[in-house]
């Protein structure tokens, strides 16, 4: 089931980038207080009709989440897509993709954009599934770590 966020799952988002980027890639704390941040910004600042956050729930508990950030009037940011380890491969990952960008259509976003690593094999391929195609590499330092930092585009409108 994929449910509306509601501000007190603020938490389980920031809990679980921190614990699965931690588990999966050895991300450090600064890539959790980069979370933490982002969506306190959106809790407080969202315009919920433009900008959304979605949870996957399996039986009631979130299993992952997605969300769509307002860039400009033309442009919406993919954010926080995570499905919890014990959650994948069961179809979660699709479903929140396609509430994201249906909501972007609905929006009249004529692009969405959003940043990856490179070694995020998983998320990337269900991107390029999309439609997504990346537009733009850059080296950077993240979590004590040197990254590849991709830029991934998806058009809305031909």
């Amino acid at each position: 089931m994929i449910r509306a966020f509601r501000d007190q799952d603020k938490d389980y988002v920031i809990e679980a980038h921190g614990r699965i980027y931690k588990e999966e890639y050895q991300f450090d704390h600064t890539f959790a207080a980069y979370i933490n941040d982002s969506v306190h910004d959106f809790v407080s600042q969202a315009n919920r009709e433009k900008e959304y956050i979605w949870i996957a729930e399996v039986d009631g508990n979130p299993k992952g989440m997605i969300g769509i950030a307002r860039v400009d009037n033309d442009t919406a940011r993919l954010r926080w897509f995570l499905v919890e380890p014990d959650a994948r491969a069961q179809g979660l990952g699709k479903q929140l993709m396609k509430q994201a960008v249906t909501f972007s259509e609905q929006q009249q976003y004529k692009r969405i954009i959003l940043w990856t690593h490179s070694d995020l094999f998983q998320a990337r391929k269900l991107y390029a599934r999309y439609g997504f195609r990346p537009v733009e590499t850059t080296s950077k330092q993240l979590s004590g770590q040197e990254l590849i930092e991709e830029k991934w585009e998806l058009d809305l409108v031909e």
